[in-house]
């Protein structure tokens, strides 16, 4: 069985998994910019045990994959059906895909992609919008049209 600890020092997130009796070793780490709020560094902290279990794609192909930015409670229109308010805020964490990675699948059309993981500010839901953030993250083909993406969480 797996376990998730979050360690913070200052501004940076490191993700950590260990398994049962072995010892931890970070698997996943973020660093956002010093001017990041404290509620969005609370909102991503919370959502590392949905993060773990739903994307797993986010551990397998971090070497993969550049940080590029966090956009704190970013306006977000649902559609009615998606179990978050039509309106409501979302935080964004953004990554760009290397344009030369060989580790993730051709066939998630990912290569110098920008792939972005949404937090409902709510604490409800992660979202993912894109046809590559959603492969990339969830590790897995998805075709290319359809809606966003959302992973309800509590």
């Amino acid at each position: 069985m797996k376990a998730i600890r979050f360690f913070s020092v200052m501004v940076t997130i490191v993700f950590f998994l260990a398994a049962c009796g072995g010892e931890s070793e970070p698997v996943f780490t973020l660093t956002l910019p010093s001017d990041t709020p404290k509620a969005t560094i609370e909102r991503a902290q919370a959502a590392i045990p949905a993060m773990e279990k739903h994307l797993p794609g986010l551990f397998k192909y971090q070497s993969s994959m550049t940080f590029l930015e966090v956009r704190p409670s970013y306006p977000y229109f649902s559609a009615p059906d998606s179990g978050l308010p039509e309106e409501s805020a979302v935080t964004w964490l953004a990554f760009k895909v290397s344009d030369d990675d060989k580790s993730i699948p051709g066939d998630y059309y990912a290569r110098g992609h920008r792939i972005e993981i949404g937090i409902a500010d709510s604490g409800k839901a992660l979202i993912l919008q894109k046809r590559q953030s959603k492969a990339v993250f969830m590790d897995r083909s998805f075709p290319p049209s359809g809606g966003d993406l959302i992973i309800p969480i509590h």
